[in-house]
């Protein structure tokens, strides 16, 4: 399996100092998710490691949206805060992050339908490096659907329908490498 050392020797064109960022993410959030586990009963951290990958994959190779793609689902999952990722991050981390938060979802609460009209629209007047981190997790979500509920599965698809693939467009315009993911 990929570990820390793998996963950093993959972006051996980063500064040293770039490194260490990353290095200090992953360990937060590796930490951050450690007893929580994926439907398919994977460990949670698998997650946001393999969404950085695969952005790595298609060519993202600023450090913040890694950084941010790592450390994503901490507010929503963890008792980690958006003023903590702040404090370890810096505001461009923290920003994406933020955007890409549902604000009212703690602790894996569930989240009604019009708060996602909400959290979409918040996504909408994002940057498009948090619209990048989105649709990358989305993207994951979907390749895993097969270990979710079928309502869940319902869920993920309608929001890709009608967030996630249009978005694509329009983030490709900023972020070119956000094309391959189509």
């Amino acid at each position: 399996g990929e570990t820390q050392t793998s996963y950093l020797a993959r972006f051996n064109f980063l500064s040293r100092q770039d490194i260490t960022l990353l290095r200090k993410a992953y360990t937060l959030a590796e930490i951050g998710h450690k007893n929580q586990v994926r439907d398919s009963g994977e460990p949670y951290f698998t997650h946001p490691r393999t969404v950085s990958l695969l952005l790595l994959k298609i060519g993202v190779k600023d450090v913040h949206i890694h950084v941010a793609v790592l450390c994503h689902d901490l507010i929503e999952d963890t008792v980690m805060t958006i003023e903590q990722i702040r404090d370890h991050f810096g505001d461009k981390v923290m920003k994406i992050v933020k955007t890409v938060s549902i604000p009212s979802k703690s602790n894996g609460s569930f989240v009604a339908q019009d708060e996602y009209e909400l959290y979409f629209e918040q996504l909408k007047n994002g940057s498009p490096e948090a619209q990048l981190v989105a649709i990358g997790d989305n993207l994951h979500n979907i390749q895993t659907l097969r270990y979710s509920s079928y309502e869940k599965q319902q869920r993920i698809r309608m929001r890709a329908e009608t967030y996630y693939i249009p978005a694509i467009s329009v983030v490709s315009k900023t972020i070119p490498e956000a094309k391959k993911l189509k």
